[in-house]
C-alpha cells in the first residue's frame, strides 16, 4: 500500500498532506516527535522528513528506506512504518487541537466522484469565504455518513 491508505480505514476525515505541511515543519512537532520517542536513534528532522514523504507521495516503505539508503541514513522499513503508524494519529489529534475557529456559517457540499473506477462521494464544509473547513471521503452515500461528517465538522 502507498500514502497513508492503510492508516485511514473506512472514510477519509481528512488529508494528512496539509496536516504534515502545518505541523511537520515547525517546532510544535520536533517536541511531538521528542516526546513520543523516548530513545532516539535518528535525528528528529530525519524522522520528520521520512513521515513527510511517506505521506506527501505514492511511496512505500521499502521506497522510502531505499531513498533514505541513497543518502547515506540506514533505516529499516519497519522502523518507517513505526514511525508513521505513532506519529500521524498524535499529529491529527494535535491538529484538532489547534484548529481555526468556524464562522457562524458554512454550507455544505456533496459531489459524485470517480477514485480508481470506483464512485465515492465527498463531503466538503465550506464557509462564507469559500474556505474548505473539512471535508469528508466515503464509497457510502448515506445518512449516517452525512450526520457523522456535520457533527465532526460542527466541532
Amino acid at each position: 500500500m502507498t500514502g497513508c491508505q492503510h492508516i485511514f480505514n473506512g472514510s477519509v476525515a481528512l488529508s494528512p498532506v496539509w496536516i504534515i505541511w502545518h505541523f511537520l515543519l515547525g517546532e510544535l512537532t520536533m517536541s511531538l516527535i521528542r516526546n513520543t520517542f523516548k530513545r532516539l536513534h535518528y535525528p528528529v528532522d530525519i524522522i520528520a522528513q521520512c513521515v513527510r514523504w511517506y505521506l506527501a507521495y505514492a511511496l512505500n516503505l521499502r521506497n522510502l528506506e531505499e531513498m533514505m539508503a541513497e543518502s547515506g541514513i540506514a533505516v529499516d522499513h519497519s522502523t518507517l512504518s513505526r514511525w508513521v503508524h505513532r506519529l500521524v494519529p498524535l499529529m491529527i489529534k494535535r491538529y484538532w487541537r489547534s484548529k481555526p475557529a468556524v464562522g457562524r456559517r458554512w454550507r455544505m457540499d456533496e459531489t459524485s466522484i470517480k477514485i480508481k473506477g470506483q464512485w465515492s462521494y465527498l463531503y466538503r464544509a465550506v464557509d462564507s469565504g469559500g474556505n474548505t473547513i473539512d471535508f469528508l471521503l466515503t464509497v457510502h452515500r448515506d445518512k449516517k455518513a452525512a450526520l457523522r461528517f456535520f457533527k465532526k465538522a460542527m466541532r
